[in-house]
């Protein structure tokens, strides 16, 4: 057993389990969390598991909110499909363009332990927001402390984005930043494109309600 293994813990549960642990470390702004990420080529591929064990979380997590898009204070329905889909590919999808990114950013030589880092923390940040989601929308707390909580949720969970691109990758404060800027914006742009594949209906009325709020 190495210093990073966790007593009581065998096999695959165990890399799992110390995966997990290695994510909720570097949620802890720990740099030391690394440690217990698996980057061989078998750690790799199994981190897009990682897909499978947030399943029952992303399932929970809808479940708490309404598939709605708010706009100009209306809403818009969306389709189950729409974020089901986006739930299953953005992962392997961003190990694909980061692959490109990394190269051109010359920081390929830490690729595997940034997408690592990256897959198991989706699992970490869908269990952070888990809880938060339920205090805002059961009524224990009011909508003011609701909306405060859900937007320090979200800074939280960014700062911790960028501390992953900033470990992983080791480059500099500034550099990471604009790393997590292009991880919302490709994001952003991949659930735009499946509205346009699958709800074109939601397109026209977002293009309809943008020229009813112009000048």
């Amino acid at each position: 057993m190495n210093d990073n293994e966790v007593p009581g813990q065998t096999g695959l549960v165990q890399n799992f389990y110390r995966n997990l642990y290695g994510a909720w470390q570097l949620a802890r702004f720990n740099p030391q969390g690394m440690t217990y990420l698996d980057y061989s080529p078998e750690g790799f591929w199994r981190s897009f598991s990682a897909i499978l064990v947030s399943a029952p979380l992303y399932a929970l997590l809808m479940a708490m909110q309404p598939d709605v898009l708010e706009m100009n204070g209306q809403q818009l329905d969306i389709p189950m499909l729409v974020n089901v889909l986006k739930f299953i590919f953005i992962l392997p999808l961003m190990a694909v363009v980061m692959l490109y990114l990394t190269r051109f950013m010359n920081v390929a030589q830490n690729y595997v332990p940034m997408v690592v880092a990256y897959n198991w923390a989706s699992v970490i940040m869908l269990a952070i927001l888990i809880p938060v989601f339920f205090l805002a929308t059961s009524g224990i707390v009011g909508d003011t402390i609701s909306s405060l909580m859900l937007l320090l949720t979200r800074v939280v969970l960014l700062m911790y984005l960028w501390f992953i691109f900033k470990t992983s990758l080791q480059i500099s404060g500034w550099l990471a930043v604009g790393f997590v800027v292009f991880e919302i914006a490709f994001t952003e742009v991949f659930y735009i494109l499946l509205l346009f594949i699958l709800s074109p209906e939601t397109i026209e009325q977002i293009r309809q309600m943008g020229a009813t709020a112009g000048p």
